[in-house]
C-alpha cells in the first residue's frame, strides 16, 4: 500500500510541473507586421496578453515587421486568445525633449482609443501575421 502512494505521489509531481509555465508545445515563434491605413508602424511596443499566462512582447521596426519574445531569451508566443495592447515612445525621450509620434502612430493611437481592444489568436507558428488597422 504505501508503494501505491509512493508512486501517485510520483505522478501528481509530473503532472503539476509539465502544467506550470509555457511548455515547448504552447510556445511558438510569432513574427509579423503592425500597419494603419496601409502603412507600417514602427517603433511600436506590441504586447499579447494571454487569457491565462505570461506577455509577450516584441517592438517593430521602420518596416513594422515585429518578432514576439515570451521572455528575455525566448522568442515567441502562448498559443491561445490574446488581446493586443500597443505603446509607442520617442526614441531617445529620456535624454532629449519629447517629439511627436509620426502619423501612423498617432492614427493607430487615436483608433486604438475609439474601439475596444484588438484580439488575436495563434494556433501555429506565425512567421507573417498581419496586425492591420483602418
Amino acid at each position: 500500500m504505501r508503494r501505491a502512494w509512493q508512486n501517485l505521489g510520483s505522478i501528481l509531481l509530473v503532472v503539476s510541473f509539465s502544467s506550470c509555465g509555457g511548455n515547448s508545445e504552447t510556445i511558438v515563434p510569432v513574427k509579423g507586421r503592425l500597419t494603419f491605413d496601409g502603412q507600417p508602424v514602427p517603433g511600436v511596443q506590441i504586447y499579447f496578453q494571454p487569457q491565462q499566462g505570461r506577455v509577450s512582447s516584441g517592438q517593430t521596426n521602420q518596416d513594422g515587421v515585429f518578432e514576439m519574445y515570451f521572455t528575455r531569451n525566448r522568442k515567441g508566443a502562448q498559443k491561445g486568445v490574446h488581446r493586443v495592447a500597443l505603446t509607442w515612445e520617442a526614441p531617445g525621450s529620456e535624454n532629449a525633449v519629447q517629439q511627436p509620434p509620426p502619423p501612423a502612430v498617432r492614427g493607430l493611437l487615436k483608433h486604438l482609443k475609439a474601439n475596444q481592444p484588438p484580439q488575436v489568436e495563434i494556433t501555429k507558428a506565425e512567421s507573417d501575421l498581419q496586425l492591420a488597422f483602418p
